[in-house]
């Protein structure tokens, strides 16, 4: 399958196709600086990149505030780096790899607050991380992981804190020998493919940004009905911007349109947020979404969305038909690994997950529990066709018994903390022109429901299906704004509508499990809060 630079699906880590180093270039010197090159397809099979570590990512509980605000205040700065913290933290516990943007090894405080200080106790921890690749810097141009940083704009790089922690992390890369990754370890073919993979897919989208779904949109951001005309008159004047950008012959990137449309002032690591720019805060985040899902694209890899951000699945690649005016069985099947692993990792949502030490981390990752989980997970990815036919069901029992634990070794060691464990249920419901299936994952397994008929006006036998799935908390009716989330992870058309929902009644009430309803199923505005954190409008029927 050939991928173009318009596409939205990341290529498999065979059409990356990396430039193989011999044996003799398979260590790396920079002085007295040691480490190896890996090769895409070396990576494990379950690499994550993470969304959190970016430099600009905000939750969306501090959006609002820091809007308001024009600024990252002191309060603000010290809840995001528990929020950071927390997901880094996450991220190291449901991954088997961990791959990081060099850059944040030495400008995130997430990360550095475990290896600055020669006497700190998670050193050396964090030292076998980086050597048994557990961690694995990235490198988009640079040759080595010890290279200086390109020089930035005059106070740009104290802002991202370049100068704080660098030299003790070139300490670091010569006491250990880290593991580290290029889209290609020949610097031509790098740039070709930097350009290719990173630089033009978040362009494309910028560009064609009118061409996604407004209806969805509205609902994944939180912005009500009346902002619908607005909110399409902002996105005609990003694509406008983007035209402008490229008739000058300059590039369209992320910190173009955060100083025309986000930021005041001309240095966008300030975080001087401008909330006179009309839907300023709406526009970051979907900036930031397609600019982070860029590099696991590259790599084949996944994006760990943080738990209090937009999911990947606002990028709207399965609902986009100008995107995918025709799709394979292997591109489909590409898109399920992706949104089977982005939907299982929505759970684990400790409050205090930041309070766990990098010696914590360790010991979760050496757990059986630890292991049957990652076991679940590959089985699920290298199988996705069996999301609802027990894939799910094992990686959630596998989750959940992992949950305990961590829940477990926290209060032994900080007593005065209270957790809430939480018990997800997964319910996929698809509507057939006003006839729904539903499929509810429970811990006793799969149950399958019958509600309605085809509606019997349909012009030429063709119906619109649309797929919805909501996660909520077992024990209760009405979600968890924090944890649940409803969304359509499917739209497309059935033809001979109503002979082909006669077959699916046929089918489905020899399945174990199915059960005969006779009231409506579970209304998403009533059951579920999406993952903007607004009452959805979406109706399964």
């Amino acid at each position: 399958m050939n991928q173009s630079p318009e596409s939205s699906l990341p290529p498999s880590r065979d059409q990356a196709q990396p430039t193989q180093p011999q044996p003799a270039d398979r260590i790396g010197r920079e002085g007295n600086v040691e480490f190896e090159r890996l090769n895409i397809d070396e990576l494990e099979n379950i690499p994550v990149v993470a969304q959190a570590l970016d430099n600009q990512w905000l939750p969306r509980s501090l959006l609002e505030p820091a809007f308001q605000a024009g600024e990252m205040t002191s309060d603000h700065k010290q809840i995001l780096r528990h929020h950071v913290r927390s997901e880094y933290i996450r991220f190291l516990i449901h991954s088997e790899q961990l791959i990081l943007n060099r850059a944040y090894l030495y400008n995130s405080s997430a990360v550095t607050q475990d290896y600055v200080g020669r006497r700190n106790p998670a050193r050396l921890i964090f030292e076998e991380l980086l050597e048994k690749a557990v961690i694995v810097p990235f490198l988009l141009h640079e040759r080595s992981p010890a290279d200086p940083p390109q020089s930035l704009p005059a106070g740009q790089g104290e802002a991202f804190g370049v100068t704080a922690a660098f030299e003790q992390w070139r300490e670091i890369c010569q006491e250990v020998r880290p593991r580290c990754l290029r889209l290609s370890w020949d610097d031509q073919e790098n740039a070709r493919r930097a350009r290719r993979l990173l630089v033009h897919p978040f362009a494309s989208f910028a560009k064609s940004i009118t061409q996604h779904d407004l209806d969805l949109w509205l609902q994944d951001l939180g912005l009500p009905e009346s902002a619908r005309e607005p909110f399409r008159q902002r996105l005609v004047e990003v694509e406008r911007f983007c035209l402008d950008l490229t008739a000058a012959g300059k590039e369209v990137t992320r910190d173009a349109l955060y100083k025309e449309f986000v930021v005041t002032g001309p240095n966008t690591a300030e975080r001087r947020y401008d909330r006179r720019k009309p839907f300023a805060a709406e526009l970051k985040q979907l900036f930031d979404l397609r600019y982070n899902a860029n590099l696991p694209d590259a790599l084949g890899s996944y994006l760990l969305t943080p738990a209090d951000s937009l999911p990947r699945i606002s990028l709207q690649e399965l609902t986009a038909p100008q995107r995918l005016p025709l799709i394979t069985g292997e591109e489909i099947v590409q898109h399920l690994k992706r949104l089977a692993f982005d939907l299982v990792q929505q759970g684990l949502n400790l409050p205090s997950l930041h309070l766990l030490s990098l010696q914590d981390v360790a010991e979760i990752r050496r757990m059986d529990e630890w292991q049957h989980y990652m076991q679940q997970l590959r089985t699920l990815l290298a199988q996705p066709q069996t999301f609802a036919d027990g894939g799910a069901a094992h990686v959630y029992e596998s989750y959940m018994r992992l949950t305990r634990k961590i829940a477990h070794l926290m209060q032994e060691r900080r007593q005065h903390i209270r957790l809430r464990v939480w018990s997800p249920i997964v319910v996929i419901v698809f509507n057939i022109a006003g006839a729904l299936l539903e499929v509810t994952l429970t811990n006793n397994g799969l149950l399958y429901s019958l509600i309605g008929q085809v509606a019997g006006t349909l012009v030429g036998e063709t119906a619109s299906v649309v797929g919805t799935l909501v996660i909520r908390d077992a024990a209760q009716r009405r979600t968890q704004q924090d944890l649940s989330m409803s969304i359509d992870f499917m739209r497309c058309r059935l033809r001979s509508a109503h002979q082909q929902w006669r077959e699916i009644q046929g089918m489905v009430r020899s399945l174990p499990g199915f059960q005969e309803s006779k009231a409506s199923p579970a209304r998403l505005d009533e059951a579920d809060s999406n993952l903007s954190g607004s009452e959805s409008d979406a109706r399964p029927g």
